[in-house]
């Protein structure tokens, strides 16, 4: 009898997240330590009292990003700095981009912008530091699944 069933693995030490060219390292545990998540949905269906239906499609293309870093994580004094330049008046646009090198998932944005830092926690044991960064339009690359 013929093995039918198919194997696949993951891991995120497949995963590259870079923001201003720089990779992303010291990434919290958790199933979200990286989120990407589309500003809108795709469409919006509506359906009218005689049961007439109408889906008005979105051209909205952003997407928000939240990365969850361990406090340890030398990235997190990266991104304070774009904070700081933030709230000194620097709004300058960088790039993000993810690629899961297993599967060929992967996405990018020229047009990013850093709109949540974490807050200070000190406590006993290290904090996870979230961040959250606005894409103006992300693209995703096309991957095959068959």
């Amino acid at each position: 009898m013929a093995d039918n069933q198919v194997y696949s693995a993951y891991s995120m030490a497949n995963c590259v997240f870079t923001v201003d060219g720089r990779q992303v390292t010291g990434f919290a545990d958790g199933d979200d330590a990286l989120l990407i998540e589309w500003t809108a949905p795709l469409g919006v269906a509506k359906v009218g009292a005689d049961g007439c239906a109408v889906v008005s499609f979105s051209a909205d293309q952003s997407a928000t990003i939240t990365i969850k870093l361990l406090q340890s994580s030398p990235f997190n004094q990266f991104l304070m700095n774009k904070a700081k330049q933030l709230r000194g008046g620097m709004q300058k646009p960088f790039s993000v981009s993810f690629t899961d090198t297993a599967s060929g998932e992967s996405g990018s944005s020229a047009t990013a912008v850093l709109i949540k830092a974490p807050n200070t926690t000190k406590g006993s044991s290290a904090s996870t530091r979230e961040w959250q960064i606005f894409c103006a339009v992300w693209s995703e690359d096309q991957i095959s699944y068959s």
